[in-house]
């Protein structure tokens, strides 16, 4: 079983362990748990990527709505005239 450090050296996104790390490994986390940008800036950037992932999903979800419409379309035979 892996260690909370180890973990993260091969995941660094998950940067919520950083308070369980051994000793050891306690300079090499505090560069991942670093970060360039202000508060704000993050927040920016976080919501442009939830809007960006909210309207990705509408737009993926409507066109598998249309395929499998098309799908079951063409199965049953119906004639549009």
């Amino acid at each position: 079983m892996r260690t909370s450090a180890e973990f993260l050296m091969f995941f660094p996104f998950q940067l919520h362990v950083c308070a369980h790390v051994t000793k050891k490994y306690q300079k090499m986390i505090h560069v991942f748990c670093r970060s360039d940008l202000s508060k704000d800036q993050m927040i920016v950037d976080l919501s442009f990527k939830t809007k960006l992932l909210f309207w990705s999903g509408i737009l993926l979800g409507s066109m598998s709505v249309g395929i499998i419409g098309y799908a079951v379309v063409r199965y049953v035979g119906f004639e549009f005239r």
